[in-house]
């Protein structure tokens, strides 16, 4: 079992956090500050999709920004109780490395998640196995702005002291090839977008998943969805085996102070309207859905 006291210095470190999110997403919308301030509306009213239960189309310039100002946080705090339960997992074998394969990684939550547990356990000398966590995200936009958010957060924590590592490729996970010698725990959290109740994209996407779980004969399938995600997400794992479904533990909760202050910045340079606070959590619920293979 993981130690209590794992959870609790995640918990304290809610300050570092809202720092390094802030810096993060300052330096990726920095990198992103030439492009005009219409790319930067017509990418937030994209991003506003997603609010509304629909897809954003996530290769617009701008769009990584978006997200890691608002979305990064809650999805890094829906995932860190995950990654506990995957090395809680009983193995015969006691490895010492687990790969964790993230399908549509995103800004790279699932990346801090790890490093956080990583660097917790460390802190409160705790031996787990090395954690890799291998993204694959199709937009090169969102991944960018992932790894100034990766540097940032490397800086802060220090997380290559842990031993925890990091690699990312462009490219769609349906097409991905894996050779992992290592138990693997596949996270595909936010690839169902499009799914809705779609009949034929739910069968196109379980066909898709169970070739990755053959391709990297992984241990486990773990996703963290939106309540509105969560009936088409159990389709597509019920494929795989017996669904089981839980609410994540968020460690984390209120306003990021130092990220809304960052963002008002850079919405204040580009012409736009500031709307709402960055969260730490999500006030409208996610769902941890996880399948044994």
């Amino acid at each position: 079992m993981i130690d209590r006291r794992v959870k609790e210095l995640i918990r304290s470190w809610s300050g570092r956090i809202d720092k390094a999110v802030a810096l993060g997403a300052k330096n990726a919308a920095a990198a992103v500050a030439s492009w005009p301030d219409y790319e930067w509306k017509a990418s937030l009213d994209e991003f506003f999709k997603l609010s509304e239960g629909q897809d954003a189309f996530y290769d617009r310039p701008t769009i990584g920004t978006h997200y890691a100002f608002w979305y990064h946080t809650r999805r890094v705090n829906g995932l860190i109780g995950e990654v506990i339960k995957t090395l809680e997992r009983e193995r015969q074998d006691n490895p010492p490395e687990i790969a964790f394969i993230d399908l549509g990684a995103g800004t790279g939550a699932l990346s801090w998640a790890c490093g956080l547990v990583a660097m917790a356990a460390k802190e409160a000398n705790q031996k787990i196995p090395h954690l890799r966590v291998i993204e694959i995200e199709n937009s090169p936009f969102m991944l960018e702005a992932g790894n100034t958010l990766w540097a940032v957060f490397n800086a802060e924590f220090g997380v290559f002291e842990s031993g925890m590592s990091r690699t990312s490729e462009v490219i769609s996970w349906t097409e991905a090839e894996f050779t992992e010698p290592l138990p693997v725990s596949v996270f595909a959290s936010y690839v169902l977008d499009h799914t809705d109740d779609d009949a034929y994209r739910v069968e196109e996407l379980k066909a898709a998943l169970e070739r990755v779980v053959a391709r990297c004969s992984a241990q486990e399938v773990v996703m963290v969805t939106s309540n509105s995600k969560a009936a088409a997400a159990i389709r597509v794992l019920a494929s795989i085996g017996r669904v089981d479904e839980s609410i994540p533990e968020e460690l984390w909760v209120g306003p990021m102070t130092k990220t809304k202050s960052a963002r008002q910045k850079v919405f204040l340079s580009h012409g736009l309207s500031d709307q709402g606070t960055p969260m730490f959590s999500e006030p409208w619920g996610q769902r941890a859905l996880r399948v044994s293979v």
